[in-house]
């Protein structure tokens, strides 16, 4: 894959989001994964490239080692501008403490799980949940709706920081 099917790959992506990458990120994207500066990736590194950037998992290669936990963690890390790896650093640590009321492990956030996160780890009262997941969630507890750590890091950043 050259540089323009990648933009036109990722555009097509982003599009489902409602974002479009202006080109000059696109080349940096692109120089970041075009590792021998040959002008072509491959497709397996392409889907390494938007499981790592835009996937819920770390990407950690294994080779002929085996890493504990916090040894991947950190290889993950490695090569990162400060600001990437300060951001990094905070969705892991909220990642990690928002699946804590996962109560069934599915890696989604149903309502009770969402108004639990809400009270116990940003100790809001009864009022505030109710209103937020009225005004942000916009479903009860009877809908069986969910919310990925992705949308529920967004709405609480919306909530305490805009």
């Amino acid at each position: 894959m050259n540089k323009q099917e990648f933009a036109t790959t990722l555009s097509y992506a982003l599009k489902a989001i409602d974002i479009q990458a202006p080109q000059n990120i696109v080349n940096l994207l692109f120089s970041e994964i075009d590792l021998n500066k040959s002008g072509w990736i491959t497709y397996e590194v392409y889907f390494l490239f938007l499981k790592y950037y835009f996937g819920s998992q770390n990407i950690v290669f294994k080779k002929n080692t085996q890493l504990d936990e916090g040894e991947e963690w950190l290889l993950a890390l490695k090569g990162l501008n400060p600001l990437d790896y300060f951001i990094r650093l905070i969705l892991d640590q909220l990642r990690k403490n928002f699946l804590l009321y996962d109560a069934n492990k599915n890696l989604v956030f149903e309502i009770d799980e969402i108004e639990q996160i809400l009270r116990t780890v940003f100790q809001l009262d009864e009022s505030e949940v109710s209103y937020i997941i009225y005004s942000y969630f916009r479903f009860e507890a009877s809908n069986n709706k969910f919310a990925t750590f992705e949308e529920l890091v967004a709405i609480i950043l919306q909530i305490f920081f805009v």
